[in-house]
C-alpha cells in the first residue's frame, strides 16, 4: 500500500472504517456502565487499521456489523482470561462480570444474525468458562 493512501486514510478514514467504528459504539452503548472502556478503545483501534478493515469488508464481503462483533469478541477473548478481571481463581470482579455479560451478548448477536452456528457459540462459551476457571 502506498504512503499517499495511508496518509489520506489517516486524515479521512474510508467509509468501511467509520461504519465499523460506529457499529462498535452502537453495540457497546447497550453494555452496562461497568464495562471497562478498554474494550471499546481496543476494538475501535483495531477497526481503524484501515487496510485490514477495508479488505475484510470489500474483499471478504463481510459487513461492518459482522466485523464490529468479531473485533469486540476478540478483544474480550484477549482481556477476560488475563487475570486482570478476577477477584481470585475462577471468580470475576465487577468489571469482569460486565465483560462476560458483553461476551454473552456478542455470542447471542452473532448467532441471531447467522454469523456463527450454535456449535461454534457453544464451543466459544465453554472455552471462555474454562479459561475463567483456570485463571485468576
Amino acid at each position: 500500500m502506498n504512503i499517499v493512501r495511508k496518509l489520506i486514510w489517516k486524515l479521512a478514514p474510508p467509509l468501511e472504517v467509520t461504519a465499523t467504528c460506529s457499529c462498535i459504539r452502537e453495540f457497546l452503548s447497550g453494555a452496562d456502565s461497568s464495562l471497562p472502556p478498554e474494550v471499546a478503545e481496543r476494538a475501535i483501534a483495531y477497526a481503524k487499521t484501515a487496510e485490514t478493515t477495508v479488505s475484510t469488508i470489500r474483499l471478504d464481503h463481510k459487513t461492518p456489523e459482522y466485523l464490529a462483533l468479531v473485533l469486540i469478541f476478540n478483544v474480550i477473548v484477549d482481556l477476560l482470561p488475563s487475570g486482570r478481571y478476577h477477584i481470585y481463581r475462577g471468580t470475576l470482579n465487577y468489571n469482569g462480570e460486565s465483560m462476560h455479560r458483553t461476551f454473552e451478548s456478542v455470542l447471542k448477536e452473532m448467532l441471531d444474525r447467522g454469523y456463527a452456528t450454535e456449535e461454534e457459540v457453544r464451543k466459544d462459551r465453554e472455552e471462555m468458562r474454562r479459561q475463567i476457571r483456570e485463571v485468576g
